[in-house]
């Protein structure tokens, strides 16, 4: 499927990320067909071998967030 830019172009930036959270949306409905590069996987692997040997490590994500964003 090709998708003429131009024709994307003609939409509103509203209507653009509106069609962007709609192809996010189905794509995110088949995780299991989205490619992942086997780098990645091994890494996801690593990290999570990393937090099984020492889970006291973990920063809770309202901490992390806050440190990322400040307090909510």
């Amino acid at each position: 499927m090709t998708i003429d830019p131009k024709a994307l172009l003609k939409l509103s930036v509203e209507e653009r990320i509106e069609l962007m959270g709609q192809i996010w949306d189905s794509i995110a409905a088949e995780p299991d067909r989205v490619p992942v590069f086997e780098e990645v996987l091994d890494r996801v692997d690593e990290r999570l071998a990393e937090h099984d040997h020492a889970p006291e490590t973990a920063i809770p994500w309202r901490e992390l967030r806050a440190s990322l964003l400040g307090p909510e």
